[in-house]
């Protein structure tokens, strides 16, 4: 609601704003949406996708791009793991990476049947 109420108070878009290296605010929206969905597939993503927050066609690759933003998290964290988290902190980052794999082999058996 936040987001939405931003965009209208940005008004109408521009060429500015469509060429801008930063997404406009809808955007941005349903990225956050897709990702927060994605983060918890059995609680939240199909209820967004019924209550008619994200299109279905945008929903497809949520899982995918929650998997990479994951993965990508740990990874760059990795490093800075203290002593006593590192053990737990790799595990994290190897099911991130297991997921990945699994999420992106689901994506192009999707994208194959269709």
């Amino acid at each position: 609601m936040l987001f939405d109420e931003m965009a209208l108070r940005g008004g109408e878009l521009t060429f500015e704003d469509f060429s801008s290296d930063h997404a406009v605010t809808q955007k941005r929206t349903f990225n956050f949406i897709c990702l927060v969905g994605a983060s918890d597939p059995a609680r939240l993503q199909h209820a967004l996708v019924l209550d008619g927050y994200l299109p279905d066609l945008r929903a497809m690759l949520c899982p995918t791009e929650w998997a990479q933003l994951n993965y990508g998290w740990w990874t760059v964290l990795e490093p800075h793991f203290s002593a006593d988290f590192r053990a737990e902190g790799t595990q994290a980052r190897a099911r991130a990476s297991e997921q990945l794999a699994v999420e992106e082999r689901a994506l192009h058996e999707m994208l194959r049947g269709q």
